[in-house]
């Protein structure tokens, strides 16, 4: 008995050693995949305040998470004096974790502005709330959780028409720990609570999982597991013809007028949500903004490798911008002040000869926007500001 007990303590300590070897390694070549998420009941997969490193999968940035779990600077709950206050909504585009972070969007938008007439001669101060997965749904929750706190004079609802629509369905997403609406009878939203019964919801709230992913930005062991298994989760949703790349989404019928009864009610939630942002906004006396984004066949500068890409998608040249046109003409219809941003950059990207989406360590033309994508959309939207309010 004695001579097991021993035995298993010389296999812990091996195994702790091997542990600590295999950590030192890691280090030592630079190995670093950090866990910037953390679960959210009310909002699903949110950033975690405090996470930091080196993000290199898309791009390369350092990115730190600031203490409300924004990927952003800090920033004082009240509002400065003689500021203006802008908020923004939205995604992985708008999360940036490919980007330096004076490089976004969003940090151009803040330095364009300032003069500008809509500021008043304030100084201007952008926060981002954006986060990686989020669709209208989770972004109308973020407004009511963490935006009005801070007293925001504009709201920027970033919209990735590449998957923001398939997001706001259940059927389409996939994902059942986080929260969506459904439309009742009368055509009102409701939140549907079920993946609060979930599975994947209850192994998230294991108080094993909290402690893994507390400590998980600090060992580097526990980093390289959860690439591992990550890669695993996208090969996965690859094999279901799910990629969650910012422009492909589930049998590829975001570019057709929907036939099918999930895809009319993916737009139909879609529609209403965006009319409640609108509305919940204006209820605070505060500007509304939507803003539609790009993808990268949208914006690609070879028009022979677009129109391939078209062809092998069975998609014709008008319905390359159908969700973004089709947002902008239910947004028209509604009074709502509306950007479309996708035919503006793409003009910009053929004129010039350079890519928008993509970058050297991933393939250039796909993904997440990249520093030319980021630049001109900060400058067209500052643009679209400042003449709304000549």
């Amino acid at each position: 008995m004695k001579k097991i007990g021993v035995n298993a303590l010389l296999i812990l300590g091996s195994l702790f050693v091997a542990a600590l070897i295999a950590e030192a390694g890691l280090r030592i070549i630079g190995f670093t995949y950090p866990f910037y998420y953390t679960y959210d009941p009310d909002l699903g997969s949110t950033l975690r305040p405090g996470a930091e490193g080196l993000y290199q999968k898309e791009g390369k940035a350092y990115v730190i998470i600031n203490s409300d779990g924004l990927r952003d600077i800090e920033h004082t709950v009240k509002k400065p004096a003689n500021t203006y206050r802008i908020a923004i909504l939205g995604d992985s585009y708008a999360e940036g974790l490919q980007v330096d972070i004076k490089k976004l969007f969003w940090k151009v938008l803040e330095n364009k502005l300032q003069g500008c007439r809509i500021t008043k001669e304030q100084k201007v101060e952008v926060i981002n709330f954006g986060v990686s997965g989020f669709g209208t749904a989770r972004e109308l929750l973020m407004l009511r959780k963490k935006v009005w706190k801070y007293q925001p004079d504009l709201v920027i609802l970033a919209f990735l028409t590449g998957n923001d629509i398939s997001d706001n369905s259940k059927e389409l997403n996939r994902i059942d720990y986080i929260p969506y609406f459904n439309l009742n009878e009368k055509g009102e939203l409701v939140l549907d609570k079920d993946y609060l019964e979930s599975e994947s919801y209850k192994r998230r709230e294991r108080l094993l999982t909290k402690i893994i992913y507390s400590i998980g930005n600090d060992v580097r062991l526990l980093q390289l597991l959860n690439s591992v298994r990550h890669a695993w989760q996208q090969r996965a949703s690859k094999n279901k013809k799910k990629v969650r790349s910012g422009e492909v989404v589930p049998e590829n019928k975001l570019y057709f007028p929907p036939r099918e009864e999930v895809w009319k009610k993916a737009w139909a939630v879609t529609e209403a949500l965006l009319l409640q942002l609108n509305k919940e906004v204006m209820e605070k006396n505060t500007e509304f903004l939507l803003v539609t984004l790009s993808s990268g066949p949208q914006t690609q500068p070879n028009k022979p490798l677009r129109e391939e890409y078209m062809k092998k998608k069975k998609i014709k040249p008008n319905d390359l911008f159908y969700p973004d046109n089709r947002i902008k003409d239910f947004a028209q219809g509604h009074d709502l002040d509306v950007l479309t941003l996708a035919p503006l950059l793409a003009e910009i990207s053929e004129k010039n000869n350079i890519y928008m989406h993509g970058f050297s360590n991933t393939k250039m033309g796909a993904g997440h926007w990249n520093e030319n994508g980021h630049r001109y959309a900060g400058e067209l939207i500052a643009q679209h500001l400042c003449k709304r309010k000549n």
